[in-house]
């Protein structure tokens, strides 16, 4: 117990952050299970998303803006605060928020929490599930074939969520774990038998086999061609997946067989691509969209309503402004990256990139956790050089510990 005590002592604020950091994503990941219709989250994971939100006012007195950099983080955060009141979503607010605070606080660390945070509620919720105090909730694709949910509210939550988990051993532990990493794709099949999530089996098992492929000592490329080769992979699917997901958003017909075709293969996707794009104009700020999830249209007799595109998510509902930002934002980290050669790092990358075609789980912070790589570029552009050692202090415990 004294040595429980003599630790909280010695927590700082970073320490803080960190636990909360953790927190907030169990609460996210919890609100997504059926659990939360029973005992509701919404409101602590409100209070925690409010927390993040406001933690860099702790940490204003440190960071050096000159005048430029002070009237362009103002502009900025009216744009983003502005739309956050027109679509009640403060999403945007959120990232930008931990990509100032990830800046300061040891980046692996917040993504450690946040794997812990999302392990210990996907326990909470099979044990709900197990014990019967939730239902496995089905839903169907087009051709009629069954999808569970095994206790969240969409079938694609549990295998995007162990996805995100599977990205951060790669990223954390990838170096020590070398040729085992590829157990981690056994648990998917059973997931991909269940809830039948294609995209995500697709995805891990990429991930997974272009890592071991790239490192292996029988292809001989060396590190700088390799940085090179991935790098220009994710500029391209980056520039790919905005011009697609506008045009299919615009042309998408059911007359057309390919486009049918497709469309049956997306599980309706470009059908509500071309929905939301009829319904809300694009503006600078954004729009309050609707959605209605396939169990509710059952349960009401309405139309379903599913935004599945990080990139028209961004330009709809958030509005040209921050689109523009985001899209920035992306290019930039992708560019330090391969500047750091940084190579788990551009390959998590270039999957979220190929995974915002179809879901807008990049912009989650429980299922994208390395949003926190923006704080390394910000990192750069506004901290002082005292803060830059505290965090290099915090970088190099964490490594003395067996996390490089």
């Amino acid at each position: 117990m004294g040595y429980v005590m003599k630790k909280i002592k010695n927590l700082d604020l970073y320490d803080l952050y960190i636990f909360a950091f953790g927190v907030m994503v169990f609460l996210n990941v919890l609100r997504t299970s059926l659990i939360n219709q029973s005992i509701n989250f919404n409101l602590l994971s409100q209070i925690m998303r409010i927390i993040i939100i406001l933690a860099p006012i702790c940490i204003i007195s440190k960071i050096r803006l000159t005048f430029i950099n002070f009237f362009y983080s103002m502009i900025l955060f009216v744009i983003v605060f502005s739309s956050a009141m027109i679509t009640r979503n403060p999403n945007i607010l959120l990232i930008i928020s931990i990509a100032i605070m990830s800046s300061v606080v040891s980046y692996k660390k917040l993504i450690l929490s946040g794997v812990l945070g999302i392990f210990i509620a996907i326990i909470v919720n099979f044990f709900a599930l197990g014990t019967g105090l939730i239902p496995n909730l089905s839903t169907f694709r087009l051709d009629g074939s069954p999808r569970y949910a095994l206790g969240f509210n969409r079938p694609v939550v549990l295998p995007s969520l162990y996805f995100t988990i599977v990205l951060s051993i790669l990223y954390l532990y990838g170096q020590k774990l070398g040729k085992f990493l590829i157990f981690l794709i056994i648990p998917i099949f059973a997931l991909f038998t269940i809830a039948d999530s294609r995209g995500a089996f697709f995805r891990i098992t990429l991930a997974i086999i272009i890592y071991l492929l790239l490192n292996n000592k029988y292809f001989k490329l060396k590190l700088d061609r390799k940085i090179n080769f991935i790098y220009k992979i994710n500029i391209f699917l980056l520039i790919f997946s905005i011009f697609f997901s506008i045009y299919m958003a615009i042309n998408f017909t059911n007359n057309n067989y390919f486009l049918s075709e497709l469309n049956r293969f997306m599980t309706g996707r470009l059908g509500w691509w071309n929905r939301y794009w009829n319904i809300y104009p694009v503006t600078l700020l954004g729009n309050n969209l609707t959605r209605i999830s396939q169990a509710a249209a059952r349960n009401t007799n309405q139309t379903a309503m599913i935004l599945d595109s990080t990139y028209l998510t961004l330009l709809l509902e958030f509005g040209m402004l921050q689109f523009l930002i985001i899209i920035s934002a992306f290019y930039s980290l992708l560019k330090f990256l391969k500047k750091r050669k940084n190579f788990e790092g551009l390959l998590v990358w270039g999957i979220f990139l190929t995974f915002a075609l179809t879901a807008n789980a990049p912009l989650s912070i429980e299922r994208n956790l390395f949003i926190v790589h923006f704080g390394m570029v910000l990192r750069e552009l506004f901290v002082e050089n005292h803060v830059v050692q505290h965090h290099v202090v915090h970088e190099k415990n964490f490594e003395k510990a067996g996390m490089t």
